[in-house]
Parts: structure tokens; C-alpha cells; sequence
């Protein structure tokens, strides 16, 4: 996959990648819809993909923690830390989702505090919680 992003578009190399004659019929197909769907765009300081969602979040869901993306993704990112892994960063903004939604229902306190992991842990949580209008 790497080696395939790396060469050259529409080169004689990326043609011979794209046969993928090591992988399996299964996996050749799979390679070939993750790469035939277009270029994965993560530009510059942009919060969201231009390309490619649906395919990174199947591959996060498959716990892949690399893949070459074109442009450069790093809102508010601090290159002197280290990156976080695929689960973490998912993790985290399941967290941070379920904090925004409680700090609007509640005030501040312990309560709002752990019950936004809470909710982000134990799912069946969730359905204790008063449906929105």
C-alpha cells in the first residue's frame, strides 16, 4: 500500500502495484477499493477529509493505524508531541462528544465530569438518558 502511494500516478510502476499478483482474489479486491475510490485529501489545518471517510473509518474500525494520506492533517496539533493511536483518538472524541452533550444538560460539577466517560464506556448508559424533542 505504501509503495503504491509513493509511486508515481499513472506510472508503469503504480500499474504493476495496482496487480497486486501476492495478494489473494479476496484481498486484491479489497486493495483495489480502497485505493480505486480516488486519493484520500486531508488538507492543511482542515477539519474534515475531502475524500476517503467512509474508507478511513472502515479501516479504523479494522484497527489500521497507517495509511498514506495526500495533503497534511494537524488542526491544532503540536509536532513536538507524540501522535495518538487510532483506538485513543477515537476513544477520545467519543469523550469529548458525550462532554459537550452533558455540560448543556447539567452544571458543573463531579457528575458532569465522569458521566461524559461513562457514557462513552458503558453505551447501554446511554439509554437512561432523556431522549432530545
Amino acid at each position: 500500500m505504501l509503495a503504491f502511494a509513493r509511486s508515481e500516478p499513472d506510472s508503469d510502476e503504480q500499474d504493476r502495484l495496482y496487480r497486486a499478483p501476492h495478494l489473494s482474489e479476496r484481498d486484491r479486491a479489497w486493495f483495489r477499493s480502497l485505493i480505486g475510490g480516488g486519493y484520500i485529501w486531508w488538507d492543511t489545518g482542515q477539519q474534515h477529509l475531502t475524500n476517503g471517510q467512509h474508507r478511513l473509518c472502515a479501516l479504523r474500525a479494522a484497527g489500521i493505524e497507517v495509511l498514506p494520506v495526500y495533503g497534511r492533517h494537524l488542526p491544532d496539533h503540536d509536532e513536538t508531541k507524540p501522535s495518538q493511536d487510532a483506538l485513543t483518538h477515537a476513544r477520545r472524541t467519543v469523550e469529548d462528544f458525550w462532554l459537550a452533550h452533558i455540560a448543556t444538560a447539567l452544571r458543573p460539577g463531579r457528575l458532569s465530569t465522569h458521566l461524559p466517560r461513562l457514557l462513552a464506556r458503558y453505551p447501554r448508559l446511554r439509554a437512561l438518558l432523556p431522549k432530545s424533542e
